[in-house]
């Protein structure tokens, strides 16, 4: 008898060890559809940013593709963030990357890259998912698909039915490496409320394509506090609307991003010029750019935008551009001066290179005037709208 129960303990502690799907959850196949083509005249879907293009290195979603054909383009959008966690199965450890939480609304389909890595590489495999459970009004689907390199990879396309209710939808994927149960992660879909446009307390009409150069040096003397300063370009936007529109966009879609606590965008001519046509500083905790606390924080708090009425001529470019990029070939011989640079000397160089009048040769110079949002009344929700989202601060 003692034997047997012996037997029989080892047998389930091997069961166990198997599958590493916890007891008592169910195991869901998630299908992958036929794929059939579309008919003919059907009208070309819009281009979103998750939609998966194939690269050099493997699948990606569109808003992440930085190729050398891109450079240039219009920056088509917030990239897709990732997730990262570690599963383990006896001996054997992979790395798991995926988004998660992913908002979207109702009636829409959106997509979530599975990338499975480990240290030895896989040189050949296959990567299956399931699911545990699935929330009513949302379908899975996975399409498998080519990983960059010693990686496996599959595709989840989550549908969201029209009728779904705004909220968290949450339920667990599990992996399955060449058929071996790896466990789940957990997945998160947040569905958002359909915004009525009619009722947009600001509507960023003249908002522009813009273009990010970069995140640039911001700083911080509150460690618990993320910051982030980021320079964007456009060539589309002129004027004060423009600029100032374009710039809170992009401090809008940096901010779903990335998430900081204080996110700040200036917009520039080009890169290298830091001259300012505008700048938008959003500070998700109604702390203001120094971080500053207090009950019932102003609207200012939270926003703060200037702009310039125009942009640079193509003299006051060509100057800047110089004036910038030449300033170390010119070393300040004056002990007792601030500059590191030869202020005359530098302004001689640029007369002679553009053929222009000494005189004429100054750093540019734009003056920026705040730009007043049409924020709701209530100064303790400051919600801004913008492509049919919004961001309302904490």
């Amino acid at each position: 008898m003692i034997k047997k129960a012996i037997i029989g303990l080892l047998v389930l502690v091997l069961l166990l060890a198997v599958t590493a799907c916890p007891v008592g959850k169910a195991h869901i196949p998630i299908l992958t559809p036929e794929l059939t083509p579309p008919p003919v005249g059907a009208e070309e879907t819009e281009e979103v940013n998750d939609d998966i293009v194939g690269t050099p290195s493997g699948i990606a979603y569109r808003a992440n593709v930085r190729s050398i054909e891109n450079m240039g383009k219009e920056y088509p959008g917030p990239p897709i963030k990732n997730t990262s966690t570690i599963l383990s199965r006896w001996f054997s450890e992979i790395n798991v990357t995926y988004r998660n939480p992913i908002e979207t609304r109702a009636g829409e389909t959106r997509n979530s890259i599975f990338r499975v890595s480990r240290e030895s590489g896989f040189d050949e495999g296959r990567l299956n998912l399931y699911a545990t459970s699935i929330p009513p009004g949302i379908e899975l689907t996975q399409n498998m698909s080519a990983g960059m390199i010693g990686t496996l990879a599959a595709v989840l396309v989550i549908e969201i039915s029209p009728d779904a209710a705004p909220g968290q939808y949450n339920f667990e994927i599990g992996l399955e490496v060449n058929g071996w149960d790896y466990g789940t992660v957990p997945c998160a879909i947040e569905v958002v409320e359909e915004i009525d446009l009619s009722q947009q307390t600001s509507r960023l009409d003249h908002a522009r394509p813009y273009l990010i150069i970069g995140e640039a040096n911001l700083a911080n003397e509150d460690p618990s506090r993320t910051v982030g300063l980021w320079l964007i370009t456009s060539k589309d936007a002129s004027g004060f609307e423009e600029y100032a529109q374009t710039a809170i966009q992009a401090a809008l879609d940096l901010y779903d991003f990335y998430k900081r606590d204080f996110t700040s965008v200036r917009l520039i001519p080009r890169d290298g010029i830091e001259i300012a046509y505008a700048q938008a500083n959003f500070a998700a905790d109604g702390r203001g750019p120094a971080g500053m606390t207090g009950s019932a924080p102003a609207v200012t708090s939270y926003w703060k935008i200037w702009a310039a009425d125009r942009g640079l001529n193509e003299q006051e470019l060509a100057i800047a551009e110089l004036w910038s990029a030449k300033q170390q070939d010119f070393p300040q011989q004056n002990p007792l001066s601030s500059l590191s640079y030869d202020v005359e000397a530098l302004r001689q160089y640029i007369a002679d290179t553009l053929d222009i009048p000494y005189e004429e040769v100054q750093m540019p110079e734009l003056e920026m005037s705040e730009y007043e949002l049409n924020l709701s009344e209530s100064t303790s929700t400051v919600r801004i709208y913008a492509n049919n989202y919004s961001v309302t601060p904490p």
